[in-house]
């Protein structure tokens, strides 16, 4: 392949040969947000002439180690240790990545690019219940125009593609089947067993818990599986109506890589819109996922493939891109309106032979 200008940024004339092109690639933020990076990271590895790193937040960098084996990962603290490099890959587009990238950029040749959030086009999506957030979301969209609203794995790809044709790499079309990915001391796979996303990162994107028990009753009175429900650490009150269930296996995984471990063990989740839903549908567990303040349509994903996306008909959703700040109307109605039966009958259906995705 040929490297066009970018050649003489990686010739060693003293060993007449080249070397590899050092790609760094940060996406700070939390768990979901990295596992959206995978499908890019994945493409840019298989091309030999890169050396591909990605640089994110430190409590996650053993879990994006075994799930990237073929990518360098660096804590972000450690980056300063790293040296330059020739190109530099924002994929998280915030100032806080921006500051990173700029200090590990090679002076005088190299190129950086920086993944568009869209965050007009994602306001202007918004509804809500407050007169002012919807004017704030039509003046919104009034100014992002009529530009496509893309997915954040779609906007990584298409900056990889960018960066990979810049280097006069051949990079085709992206991807349009997203690699599976596997993890080193993952449990064991059962089929049936299914895996409830209690907790969430902020409360908002809760479904009741009280819901989640009687889902799991009826999914064992239906199969005899084995029902696992999750929660963070310091939220083990969870786990209290699970306490008379003698097939719940409560699991409170204490770092980022045991809980996805725990996770690649279950055939099916049910998880609102959560870091534990986005890394059980990388690792290939078919998904169905409870959207109740955010949506697909302001750009978050349910993994390809992998699973549906279940959201209530409440008129105020969605009312926030990332579930922050709590109900305004004190009643969650977005979550509440999503019935048993509804997630019972979508478990159902993917377990039937021929459908993975709705």
């Amino acid at each position: 392949m040929k490297l066009q200008g970018f050649l003489s940024c990686v010739l060693d004339p003293r060993l007449e040969r080249f070397e590899m092109i050092r790609v760094a690639a940060i996406r700070l933020g939390r768990l979901g947000d990295l596992v959206m990076v995978l499908p890019a990271l994945q493409w840019m590895s298989g091309f030999a002439e890169l050396s591909v790193h990605l640089i994110c937040a430190d409590r996650y960098r053993e879990l994006l180690a075994r799930l990237l084996p073929a990518v360098q990962v660096h804590g972000a603290s450690g980056s300063r240790e790293l040296g330059s490099f020739d190109v530099v890959l924002d994929l998280h587009g915030v100032a806080a990545s921006f500051r990173l990238g700029r200090s590990l950029q090679r002076s005088g040749h190299g190129f950086d690019l920086r993944v568009g959030k869209q965050t007009l086009a994602r306001r202007g999506q918004l509804k809500g219940f407050l007169p002012w957030t919807r004017l704030a979301a039509s003046l919104s969209a009034g100014l992002a125009g009529d530009a496509p609203l893309r997915t954040w794995p779609e906007r990584h790809l298409l900056l990889t593609q960018r960066a990979l044709s810049r280097l006069g790499l051949d990079p085709g079309d992206c991807p349009s089947v997203v690699p599976r990915a596997s993890l080193s001391g993952a449990a064991h796979r059962r089929p049936g067993r299914l895996g409830l996303v209690l907790d969430a990162g902020h409360p908002s994107k809760r479904w009741p818990v009280e819901r989640f028990v009687r889902l799991a009753l009826h999914w064992h009175d239906l199969t005899g599986a084995e029902v696992v429900p999750f929660a963070g650490p310091d939220n083990a009150q969870l786990f209290e109506g699970f306490e008379q269930l003698n097939f719940a296996r409560p699991a409170s995984p204490p770092d980022p890589l045991q809980l996805a471990q725990r996770l690649a063990g279950c055939d099916l989740v049910v998880a609102g819109d959560t870091g534990p839903l986005h890394v059980a549908g990388a690792l290939g567990c078919r998904l169905v996922a409870l959207f109740g303040p955010t949506s697909t349509e302001t750009g978050f994903w349910v993994w390809q493939g992998q699973g549906v996306a279940l959201a209530g008909s409440a008129a105020c959703r969605p009312c926030s891109l990332h579930g922050a700040g709590g109900c305004p109307r004190w009643e969650q109605v977005c979550m509440q309106d999503i019935s048993v039966e509804a997630v019972v009958e979508e478990v159902i259906g993917l377990t039937s032979p021929g459908r993975r995705s709705a």
